[in-house]
């Protein structure tokens, strides 16, 4: 390692062996002039030949190393030496078997280490892309196939024989075991030493760990508390965060109370840094979220990333996620300084993600496993869905639309057309705003720029507003555009930050969410007035989603003030008072025409478990809010995806399309494919390039 030769060297193995048996090696300070004196004759010792010439231990090398004034002259092979440092000793005949045997130990051992230690040029193992068939389990749509840290195992969540359990599988295996104990499991996340798995009972609502060969489960976090824990992620620092109503909160791996961690920070999928610093997580949904980082020493965070999902730190320097138009990007981030410090670059084209499935799942040492599609596909959030009207009674009648991903939908005031969201994969995901007549069945397209979501119907039905995302900038504005698209929109609001309209008043204003502020606000705009918005509710916690009575006296909105999601009323222009209307969760709040009764969603991420709520509310002598009453269950797309008629009687819902079977909504889309990509951290870094 001084000279950064082996001891002896030679055109062929035949060559070295000779000078092996025949010469001392070459001194080092031949080639490294600086090396000490004591350290050349501590090394000229240490290489001798016979055992017995060497140092008896490493503990004599150690000292010698040390003791400058230490000298040695080597032996000459079969000539004794010139000068040493104790009497030199002959070999016996008997000993001239074992010299010819050592010799040829050394000439394995310097074989070896010159082997070992000559630069070798570097060598990529190829990658394998492979074919991954579930066999009899029949996943649910929003599981994942996670593979575990050291790539030898898989897990899913899904079906056996009509039992949603866990199964996994070893990599070298053919088939998925069931994992005993996991019924009802979902988000599935292995331990760092793959030992372990941690899940969520979908059932019963509890957190749980079990061991992969099965046994007793533990559980982490009951259900009692209305914590309801999703997505897991077991860090290497020995805790386990998750997320929940009430934001990000984090345990030690053999459980104890959860800690909350930020309460604005939620989505799916949240994940711990190797070295336990920091958690990187999603604020906001879908195509409206961006990835944060969570300090926990400083209990601060920050977003690096303004558009993604599903953030994944991997051992190439690099945070994965999904972006809003699909696929799957890399970009380089910095553990000492926890900053983004390059550009992304689009590592995977098809990556079918949704809100409640990342899509994908990588090993320690770069073992892939993904879900190749478009955006949303296979089912869940953003999957091909279709619009339903239904009535109090239980009758159903599907709107007669094109396929494909259509949400948001918003009745017109007359109740005679519906306003929506049309994703275009064309554009890469980005998403239209339609009209559709009920009566005459006409499709209309309204916007044909740009990202468009959340329409909203003027009181008199003659124009839409809408947000939207266009070229050359990430914030999302705020526009307006007659229905009948006599003349193109108009940017009626435009600042940093996202705006989102959620209700347009009689004499004009608009009340709308910003997040301008880091988290979410409400605030009022009048379009025509040409004045800044005024806020109506700023908080810590979010404040969204307001909807304001008929008489317009009350507001109705949904906040995290508790650390979850709850409907309440406020007195609208002013604040002043303050009702809870939920409790237990509450989203997507819609007045009735009586301004009377209220609407609201208790929405779950796992399909067919969302339930409609009606609450009465009285105003006499002041405002008093009875009991919530359960409408119905249904399988709702997401909290924002539903409307109520004008007659107060039929409600929209958006549901998946694909309504075949017994169990619909747990059924994976044809046009996608399961992949195991072996070595994908060799593909990565020629996607990359060396310089990245």
């Amino acid at each position: 390692m001084l000279s950064g030769d082996p001891p002896h060297t030679g055109p062929t193995a035949q060559a070295i062996l000779v000078r092996i048996l025949t010469e001392n090696p070459r001194s080092v300070s031949e080639a490294r002039t600086a090396v000490p004196p004591h350290v050349t004759a501590v090394l000229a010792k240490a290489l001798e030949k016979l055992p017995a010439d060497r140092f008896e231990s490493a503990k004599a090398f150690g000292e010698a190393l040390e003791d400058q004034g230490f000298i040695y002259t080597a032996r000459t092979p079969g000539r004794g030496t010139a000068s040493i440092t104790a009497p030199p000793r002959r070999a016996p005949a008997s000993r001239a078997p074992l010299m010819a045997v050592g010799a040829v130990a050394i000439l394995a051992l310097g074989l070896a280490a010159w082997g070992w230690m000559r630069p070798e040029p570097e060598i990529e193992a190829p990658v394998a892309r492979l074919d991954l068939a579930l066999g009899e389990v029949v996943p649910l749509s929003f599981a994942d196939v996670v593979i575990s840290p050291d790539g030898s195992m898989l897990a899913v969540s899904g079906r056996v024989n009509g039992e949603v359990v866990i199964s996994i599988r070893r990599i070298g295996e053919s088939n998925f075991q069931v994992v005993p104990g996991t019924r009802d499991g979902v988000y599935p996340d292995f331990s760092p030493d793959g030992e372990w798995l941690v899940f969520r009972n979908r059932a019963d609502g509890y957190l749980a760990r079990v061991p992969v060969a099965g046994g007793g489960v533990l559980t982490l976090v009951d259900d009692e508390s209305g914590t309801r824990a999703f997505s897991p992620h077991w860090g290497e620092d020995g805790t386990i965060v998750f997320t929940s109503p009430g934001g990000l909160q984090r345990i030690p791996a053999l459980g104890s109370p959860p800690e909350s961690l930020d309460s604005t920070l939620g989505g799916n999928y949240p994940h711990i840094l190797p070295d336990g610093s920091g958690v990187l997580a999603t604020r906001g949904f879908g195509g409206g979220s961006a990835i944060y980082y969570y300090d926990i020493a400083a209990d601060s965070s920050w977003e690096i990333i303004p558009e993604g999902q599903h953030p994944t730190y991997i051992e190439t320097g690099h945070i994965l996620y999904v972006p809003p138009g699909g696929g799957l990007f890399a970009v380089p981030f910095d553990l000492g300084s926890h900053a983004v410090t390059g550009p992304p670059t689009r590592v995977l084209d098809r990556v079918a993600a949704t809100g409640g499935r990342r899509g994908y799942s990588v090993s320690r040492h770069g073992t892939l496993v993904h879900l190749e599609g478009e955006i949303g596909g296979g089912g869940g959030g953003g999957a091909s869905t279709r619009f339903l009207i239904v009535d109090r009674a239980g009758a159903t009648d599907t709107v007669r639309l094109p396929g494909g991903r259509k949400i948001r939908p918003r009745f017109s005031p007359d109740g005679g057309a519906i306003a929506y969201e049309r994703q275009d994969a064309s554009r890469n995901g980005a998403t239209d705003i339609y009209t559709f007549d009920l009566v005459t069945g006409t499709n209309t397209q309204i916007t044909f720029e740009g990202d468009n979501d959340r329409p909203l119907w003027s009181p008199d039905g003659t124009n839409l507003a809408f947000n939207s995302t266009r070229e050359g900038t990430q914030d999302e504005d705020l526009f307006s555009k007659p229905a009948d698209n006599s003349t193109p929109e108009e940017a009626i609001l435009t600042r940093g930050g996202n705006q989102y309209p959620d209700a347009w008043l009689a004499d004009g204003r608009v009340v709308f969410t910003d997040d301008g502020a880091g988290n979410d606000d409400l605030y009022v705009l009048d379009p025509s007035g040409g004045g800044d918005p005024v806020p109506y509710l700023r908080a810590p916690w979010n404040e969204i989603d307001a909807r304001v009575s008929p008489d317009g006296s009350l507001a109705a909105h949904t906040s995290s003030e508790t650390g979850a999601p709850e409907i309440w009323l406020r007195d609208f222009p002013d604040p002043t008072g303050k009702w809870r209307v939920s409790f237990g969760g509450g989203r997507g709040a819609r007045w009735a025409p009586d301004g009377r009764t209220l609407y609201y969603w208790r929405w779950n991420p796992e399909p067919g478990a969302d339930t409609l709520f009606s609450v009465r509310i009285d105003r006499t002598p002041g405002v008093v809010v009875r009991e919530s009453v359960p409408v119905g269950v249904f399988n709702l797309n997401f909290w924002t995806d539903w409307d109520l008629h004008p007659d107060g009687e039929r409600f929209l819902i958006t549901e998946l399309e694909n309504t075949a079977g017994p169990d619909p909504s747990q059924q994976a889309s044809a046009s996608t494919r399961l992949f195991v990509v072996l070595n994908w951290f060799t593909e990565l870094k020629a996607t990359l390039g060396k310089d990245r």
